[in-house]
Parts: C-alpha cells; structure tokens; sequence
C-alpha cells in the first residue's frame, strides 16, 4: 500500500511546485480572486463554494468513518464591463 499521509505529500509537492512557478503563472497564497477579476475590469463578482457530496448516496465519502473529503470547489464568476457604445470590453 504504500506509506501513510500519501495526500500530505501530493499536496506540499503540488503546492511547492505551483508556488514556484514564475508570475502570472504560479499561484501565490492568499490571492483575492475576486478582487482581480475587478481589478481587470469585471462586475458583478461573485465567489461560491460547495463540496461535492450526496448524502443519499450509501457508498459516499460522507458516510464512511475510513474517508473524508478535505477540499471544497470554488468558483469565481464576473460580468465582463460594457462600454456605452462598443459593448464588451475586451
């Protein structure tokens, strides 16, 4: 099977990697999304977040005492700004 804490170490391996990419490709912590999709021009921000889980499923993650889920998605959306006469701004 392997050694314990596999997920520990995809995720520091994973977040090493992506923090040292060079910007704007690395991802660095804390960043405000939504803050720049406004910065970019974006209206009408809006941050969900949910976990993927089914309580009416017998087999799912949140019924088993050996699994859990550690992550939630999350998603950013915005309305690209219009200009009065051109439309989109691109």
């Amino acid at each position: 099977m392997g050694r314990p804490g596999l997920q520990a170490r995809l995720d520091v391996a994973t977040g090493d990697l992506l923090f040292r990419l060079p910007v704007p490709h690395g991802i660095r912590p804390g960043t405000d999304w939504a803050a720049l999709l406004r910065a970019a021009g974006f209206t009408d921000v809006i941050t969900r977040s949910w976990l993927l889980l089914d309580p009416a499923d017998p087999l799912g993650v949140d019924r088993r005492p050996d699994l859990f889920w550690p992550a939630a998605q999350t998603v950013y959306t915005g309305r690209a700004a219009e200009d009065d006469e051109t439309g989109p701004r691109s």
